[in-house]
């Protein structure tokens, strides 16, 4: 229990990770959101953003290991779009949610009380492997990402490979005639470590984010969130 009254399972988070930590002062960091700091007082002195920044590290050295063991007849081009597809934002949120996680985030009262981004979320999942990755090396990592998550990289490598922004523009020349517009939201980290946050607007409307190690791939992200809300809307019809 926090001073904030804050209560962490960690034997129940453990056994749904399917991992025990050495260290459990890093399972704890992993799942503390910047807003629950100060109402965790001096329990808990440190956020989850640092090892959310190496668990992306972390996580795009396990994906390319993993394409290039397993698809050694595939291009580098094949094996760049299959590496993009495992570590993108709504694949960390579909891997956080698969291990049934995301209740015990900790955050401050204000976070709490609001609808929680996705965002949030997918940087759980970053940290917590970043977390691992820290208390027992890289070949532990790559176990509990191949090992716990195996079923869902298969399902995910299965959906084809495509290319979400030609088809997102071609569709809205097609029927809007316009092309989307993506915009640069902000940037995050020093010059060699830099997160790009993007948006992506159609008919003067925001329909999609993405996030991003580089433009191109935040663009990848948000160009297929606009792709799947035109989709709903009924952009694309006839």
């Amino acid at each position: 229990m926090t001073e904030a009254g804050m209560r962490f399972e960690a034997d129940l988070v453990e056994e749904r990770i399917g991992y025990r930590f050495l260290n459990r002062d890093l399972l704890i960091e992993a799942f503390t959101h910047a807003s629950a700091i100060n109402e965790m007082g001096a329990i808990q002195r440190r956020d989850n953003e640092r090892l959310e920044l190496l668990g992306d590290r972390v996580l795009n050295l396990i994906a390319a290991d993993y394409v290039y063991t397993c698809f050694f007849e595939e291009s580098e081009g094949v094996l760049s779009q299959m590496i993009a597809r495992l570590v993108e934002a709504s694949s960390c949120l579909h891997y956080v949610t698969v291990l049934g996680v995301k209740e015990f985030l900790l955050m401050g009262k204000g976070e709490r009380m609001q609808v929680v981004s996705d965002v949030k979320y997918s940087d759980l999942f970053e940290a917590i492997l970043g977390a691992i990755y820290l208390d027992a090396g890289f070949e532990a990592a790559k176990m509990f990402f191949r090992e716990k998550l195996g079923a869902v990289i298969e399902e995910l490598l299965k959906e084809p490979l495509i290319d979400v922004k030609g088809i997102l523009q071609s569709l809205c020349q097609k029927y809007l005639a316009e092309v989307p517009e993506y915009i640069v939201k902000r940037e995050e980290g020093p010059d060699h470590e830099k997160i790009f946050h993007i948006e992506v607007i159609i008919k003067e409307i925001s329909m999609g984010l993405g996030r991003g190690r580089s433009k191109k791939e935040a663009q990848i992200e948000a160009a297929r969130e606009a792709l799947q809300k035109c989709r709903e809307r009924g952009y694309f019809e006839n």
